[in-house]
C-alpha cells in the first residue's frame, strides 16, 4: 500500500487528478481511515469540479487530524467558491503555516492573491510553486496571466514556452506562435509585406502568408475571448479584418 500511496501521491502532483483519486481508493481500501489519503482524494476531487465530495472528505479527513494542510487548502477553496472571503483566507493561512514548503499550498496562496488583484504576491507563491513543482502547469499558467499584467515580456515569454512544453495543446502552439511573430519583427514584417509583391509578378499564391496571419489572429482572438481578454479580442479582430481587406484589394489589382 506504500506504494500505492506513494503513486497517488505522484498523480495528484502530475495534475493527474482521475488517475489519483482512483489510486486513492484503491489505498483507502486497506487502510480507510488514514486521514492524509483522505485529504489527497478531496483536493484531487475539489480539482475535478466534485465539490460536494471534496467538501465532506475533507472535513471527514480534518476530523482524524486538524493538521492536514491540503485538507485546508480544500477548504480555502471551498469558501472562496461561496464567496466566504474571509473564511477562505484564513485557511489558506492555515494551510501555509502547516506546510510551507508545499507547491499546492504555495499555489493555493498565489491563486487567491491573484484573484485580489495582489498580483506581486501571487507572482511570490506562484514562482515558489512552480520552483518546488517545476511541472506543475497551473502554476505556470497563473503566472503567465500576472505577468500579463505586470508587463513583463520577458517572464511572459518564458512561461509561453513552458506551457507549450507541459502541454503541446493547440491553444497553447497558437500562443507560442503569436509569441513568435510578436518578438520577431523581420519574421512579422516579411509575413506582412511579401503579399504586396503580388503587384509586380501578379503571383496570387502570395497572399498566404497574409492568410496564414488573418488564421493565427482569429485563432488569438478565440483564445483571448476564452480567457476574458476583450481588449486582445478586438486587437486581434481589428488585424485580421485589416489583413482581409488588403488582400481582396490586391487580388482584385493582380485579376
Amino acid at each position: 500500500m506504500i506504494e500505492q500511496t506513494r503513486l497517488a501521491e505522484d498523480a495528484r502532483k502530475a495534475e493527474k487528478y482521475s488517475l489519483a483519486v482512483r489510486l486513492y481508493r484503491e489505498s483507502l481500501a486497506a487502510t480507510p481511515d488514514d486521514p492524509s489519503l483522505l485529504a489527497g482524494m478531496a483536493y484531487c476531487l475539489y480539482q475535478l469540479g466534485k465539490k460536494q465530495d471534496a467538501t465532506t472528505t475533507c472535513k471527514t479527513a480534518l476530523a482524524a487530524n486538524s493538521s492536514l494542510a491540503l485538507a485546508h487548502v480544500v477548504l480555502a477553496y471551498v469558501y472562496q467558491d461561496d464567496s466566504e472571503i474571509s473564511e477562505s483566507r484564513r485557511e489558506s493561512t492555515t494551510a501555509l503555516a502547516l506546510d510551507p514548503d508545499s507547491a499546492e499550498v504555495l499555489y493555493c496562496n498565489g491563486i487567491l492573491r491573484e484573484i485580489d488583484g495582489n498580483f506581486d504576491g501571487a507572482i511570490q507563491y506562484l514562482e515558489r510553486a512552480a520552483e518546488i513543482n517545476p511541472e506543475m502547469y497551473l502554476a505556470h499558467y497563473n503566472l503567465l496571466y500576472c505577468y500579463e499584467r505586470k508587463s513583463n515580456r520577458k517572464r511572459i515569454e518564458q512561461e509561453i514556452r513552458v506551457l507549450f512544453r507541459l502541454r503541446p495543446t493547440f491553444w497553447n502552439f497558437i500562443r507560442l506562435l503569436s509569441m513568435t511573430f510578436s518578438t520577431n519583427r523581420v519574421l512579422l514584417a516579411a509575413f506582412m509585406l511579401v503579399p504586396f509583391l503580388m503587384v509586380f509578378v501578379h503571383n496570387k499564391l502570395l497572399v498566404i502568408p497574409h492568410l496564414f496571419l488573418v488564421a493565427l489572429y482569429l485563432a488569438s482572438a478565440i483564445l483571448a475571448f476564452l480567457i476574458r481578454q476583450p481588449k486582445m479580442v478586438w486587437r486581434n479582430v481589428g488585424m485580421a479584418v485589416f489583413l482581409a481587406i488588403t488582400d481582396v484589394i490586391l487580388l482584385s489589382v493582380t485579376t
